[in-house]
């Protein structure tokens, strides 16, 4: 056993037990403020939901304020004509009503009460043309009736399948103003109910996360030691949530793995930066005095090296070297005995028996000088080239087959270092070949919805809206553990898998496209990389179609990210699909503009929507200050009526280049890096709380991401 050994097996238990117990008084230090910052967090959003509803009573106070200040309701409330008010009148008001809704289809309904509770008009906007005043809401009317308020909000949800927030006022028929309390009995009862959706979506994200629903009530959350937060949506109204400790003993399970993984990995880090220390100053002379022992032996060196060393490894050397000095003439003349003939001096069989890495370097250098100059033929001369791979047995292979295989191996490893020169297999080679194996078998064999997820880059206008999102691929393989795109992408090209990929891709991410335009806007385009491969299937198109319809989009929602590769060999076939997909409203995007391939014709012969300057071109030309390059490009694009956006924002100094350059659109880490959708909702909030902390002038979206 080596002394690096020795040294390993004494130290690491002891590092080991140091480093976990420090962990585990981390987590027992810690575990309070996890605690803590859970239930701020589950706090935020809850605030959140309760803006999002308040929000959605604003929105039925200000559909009535709207019909109060109109003349549709005060002309139907003047009208004797009951007959003339009904057909005429009533159409009116309900076109005044719907136009008052975002969304055609949303759900909003305008109630009108007598005294006596009876209704003198009542209209909903929903698929149920004999739609009726359900008796939650008839209650609601008959306790405002009796009580002593003259206006008010409540929340009604007994019918289950349609909660919605009703704002009922109570209006002078005359001055269409409110009445004086004593004349509350001829005032009419005007109600305006909305459904608030949003609030409703809010809801799903938060049971998914923590296991339980939303609780609306009329009285606050009791102060417990569970994990639960309660905010007011009204005077009477509270939305709780409580979680059970499930939900953080698996938070606390995962700070004990990420603990227990890092003492692990320090551990580790200590014992080897003790092991060099080790071998630098004991074992390190130790192995190089014997290393130099063993070159002599060999015959590869003719005497021991001397080394500048004090104590016993020094005296141990030079002693070593003195006995090697005193026998190197005696051995020297046993050698010229043993190697040549006694008669005429030459080598004898034996010396020529001694083959070794020397003589193979020799051969190969032989052979390759036969090809420095061509070969002439027929008065002409032509340039040859040869690539040599060489493996050894037995430390290369240990059968013939496998010999051969990785003597091939090293032949393109030689010609992918240049060609014309001779290359040695190595283990690492051997490594890379068996990675690139293994992720070809992982490929074809995984389910993606297991190991695949998306996460979403943010793209911004100048003034910091976020205009789309970028949908990138992540796999995390139970075998490899995180593979990047770079690694695994050509690999599945190459191999033919990545159509189940890409369509992967297409179908998840067009399924989260309603999340993001409800975080970010309805106009929010969704961008969408697929491989060049995929741009000369005939059934690409078909596929975004179906994906299209079956999850409710429109086309113009969203972009197709083509790599600037594609634009290197054009077929029919894909100049067909691009035209198919323009055509159906479909966004085209020329992505790593000046990676590599795109030349200006090809930008002006190909039909694009976008162009995104890669980012290796944004800091080329940021770090050389060449402003008036990139204004050309981004001029050239724009004469072709093409959206710029500038990859790789992320230093404050690329922003304010591609923003004087002309630049449309921004993306970058200075914005935001690639998020979950979880994460980037929370990414969007914060975004709005600091944009209402500043004030309307400012220009504050830069600040908002750097903190990010």
């Amino acid at each position: 056993m080596t002394l690096g050994k020795r040294a390993l097996i004494l130290i690491f238990p002891v590092v080991l037990a140091g480093y976990l117990l420090a962990a585990l008084s981390v987590h027992l230090a810690q575990s309070r403020s996890i605690r803590a910052l859970e239930h701020a967090k589950l706090s935020q959003r809850l605030e959140h939901a309760a803006s999002v509803f308040q929000n959605e009573v604003r929105r039925s106070r200000g559909a009535l304020n709207a019909l109060l200040s109109g003349n549709a309701l005060r002309q139907y409330v003047a009208e004797t004509d009951k007959k003339y008010r009904a057909n005429a009148l009533g159409v009116r008001l309900q076109e005044s009503l719907t136009s008052l809704s975002d969304d055609p289809a949303g759900f909003i309904s305008l109630a009108v009460f007598n005294s006596k509770l009876e209704a003198e008009y009542y209209f909903e906007n929903s698929w149920d043309p004999f739609a009726e005043i359900d008796p939650a809401q008839l209650d609601l009317a008959r306790q405002l009736l009796n009580g002593s308020k003259l206006g008010d909000w409540s929340y009604v949800d007994s019918a289950g399948d349609r909660p919605r927030v009703v704002y009922s006022l109570f209006v002078d028929p005359v001055t269409f103003g409110r009445p004086a309390p004593s004349n509350k009995a001829n005032a009419l009862l005007m109600q305006v109910a909305v459904q608030p959706d949003r609030f409703l979506r809010l809801q799903a994200p938060l049971k998914r996360e923590y296991g339980a629903e939303i609780v609306l009530q009329p009285w606050p959350l009791a102060v417990t030691d569970d994990l639960s937060a309660s905010v007011p949506l009204g005077p009477a109204l509270h939305a709780t949530l409580t979680v059970s400790d499930a939900h953080f003993e698996a938070q606390m399970l995962r700070q004990k793995v990420l603990l227990a993984l890092g003492a692990l990995a320090m551990s580790l880090f200590s014992i080897w930066l003790i092991i060099v220390l080790i071998r630098r100053f004991i074992t390190g002379p130790i192995a190089t005095l014997d290393t130099n022992v063993m070159a002599v032996m060999a015959g590869a060196r003719e005497e021991i090296a001397e080394v500048d060393e004090a104590g016993e490894i020094g005296r141990l050397t030079r002693n070593i070297r003195e006995m090697h000095r005193q026998s190197l003439q005696s051995l020297q003349l046993v050698q010229r005995s043993s190697w040549t003939d006694t008669l005429t001096g030459i080598s004898n069989r034996g010396r020529f028996n001694m083959p070794g890495d020397g003589a193979v370097q020799e051969i190969c250098g032989a052979i390759l000088a036969l090809f420095s100059d061509g070969f002439e033929l027929s008065g002409k001369r032509y340039p040859v080239t040869a690539s040599i791979g060489v493996a050894a047995c037995p430390d290369d292979a240990s059968s013939v087959a496998e010999l051969i295989s990785n003597a091939d191996a090293a032949m393109y490893q030689a010609k992918t270092a240049g060609k014309n020169r001779s290359a040695r297999f190595s283990r690492a080679l051997n490594d890379k070949r068996t990675r690139q194996r293994q992720i070809q078998d992982e490929l074809r064999s995984l389910d993606p919805d297991e190991q695949f997820h998306l996460v979403y880059m943010p793209i911004v206008d100048p003034g910091g809206k976020v205009t789309g999102c970028e949908a990138l691929l992540r796999w995390h393989s139970p075998v490899l553990g995180h593979v990047t795109p770079d690694e695994f992408v050509p690999i599945a090209e190459s191999s033919g898998l990545f159509t189940k990929i890409d369509w992967w891709v297409i179908d998840k991410a067009m399924s989260d496209c309603h999340q993001l335009k409800a975080l970010f806007g309805p106009d929010t385009v969704l961008a969408i990389n697929i491989s060049s491969a995929e741009l000369h299937s005939k059934s690409i198109n078909e596929h975004f179609s179906d994906c299209l319809t079956r999850h409710g989009l429109e086309a113009r929602s969203i972009d197709i990210e083509l790599t600037e590769t594609f634009a290197v060999q054009i077929s029919d076939q894909l100049r067909l699909n691009m035209e198919e997909l323009r055509s159906k409203g479909f966004r085209l995007s020329i992505d790593d503009f000046g990676a590599g391939y795109t030349s200006v014709q090809q930008i002006i012969d190909y039909a694009a929507d976008t162009i995104k300057l890669d980012r290796a071109l944004v800091s080329n030309l940021a770090a050389s200050r060449s402003l008036a390059v990139l204004k050309a490009v981004v001029a050239l694009c724009h004469a072709k009526e093409m959206t710029v956006v500038g990859e790789g924002v992320d230093t404050p100094e690329k922003l304010a280049m591609l923003t004087a350059a002309g630049c449309d659109r921004f993306q970058g880490y200075l914005i935001s890096k690639p998020l979950p959708l979880a994460e980037l909702a929370i990414w969007a909030l914060s975004r709005v709380a600091l944009a209402a902390d500043k004030p309307a002038d400012g220009d504050v979206w830069p600040v908002a991401a750097s903190r990010r």
